[in-house]
């Protein structure tokens, strides 16, 4: 597991804890058997720095153009950068200039797409804050999957955010509405799904007409629903617990 810290608005510490809590349960069950340790590997790009801090974690890759940590700190960019080594000297500290093809953001997840475990079971990584603040960021995180190192999951204030991947079953069981939207790379977009036990579904409907599942849930819920991807990637929204 890979947990990338950003800036912007966040989720409360709560649901992320619970949230990393239970993905990392998840994991060390299937991992048990080998004996081996689930330990997450965490990267923070610039000001997603405090939140991850606030969370209890120590960074393993500090990355960005420390604008906001400048900002932060009235400090300059070289002096935040020794006083970030000294308070961590175990984490890699990368200092990015401030023009750059890549936002802060998408350094991080670069650099989480390395990290990846070569164990399948735990390759998942999560985006934590970028919710929020400026929309045309909010955007850009937005089209982040539609991009090879688009995330598995994304905490954001008030919902979490997960890719639903080809040839993949899920089961859901809400007791609040979700939503549904396909992801579209700029290939071939063939998206279909089959459902069951969802109020409205979705088994015809035309993803590549621009259509998308707002505001479902399920029909009976004491039944868990399930959603087969049989092709095509989507984002499944939803709230905290």
């Amino acid at each position: 597991m890979v947990l990338v810290f950003t800036g912007g608005e966040h989720p409360s510490i709560p649901n992320t804890k619970q949230f990393i809590h239970t993905i990392k349960n998840s994991i060390s069950t299937s991992l048990i058997k080998n004996n081996k340790q689930c330990k997450p590997h965490i990267i923070v790009a610039d000001s997603g720095l405090s939140f991850c801090e606030k969370c209890g974690f120590v960074p393993d890759i500090i990355c960005g153009d420390f604008d906001s940590l400048e900002e932060k700190y009235k400090q300059p960019k070289e002096e935040i950068t020794f006083f970030l080594q000294e308070k961590y000297p175990t984490s890699t500290i990368q200092l990015w200039p401030k023009d750059k093809e890549y936002t802060d953001t998408e350094i991080a997840l670069q650099e989480a797409i390395k990290k990846r475990s070569p164990t399948k079971t735990s390759n998942d990584i999560i985006l934590i804050g970028g919710d929020g603040g400026r929309s045309d960021h909010f955007f850009a995180n937005i089209k982040l999957f539609e991009k090879s190192i688009a995330p598995d999951y994304w905490l954001c204030k008030k919902q979490y955010i997960q890719v639903l991947k080809e040839g993949h079953t899920y089961n859901i069981q809400q007791q609040s509405e979700f939503s549904i939207f396909p992801i579209y790379t700029g290939k071939k977009n063939n998206h279909h799904i089959q459902s069951k036990n969802l109020m409205w579904n979705l088994d015809k409907l035309r993803w590549d007409r621009g259509i998308y599942s707002l505001g479902n849930r399920c029909l009976d819920t004491s039944k868990k629903a399930n959603v087969i991807v049989h092709t095509g990637r989507f984002l499944f929204f939803a709230p905290y617990y």
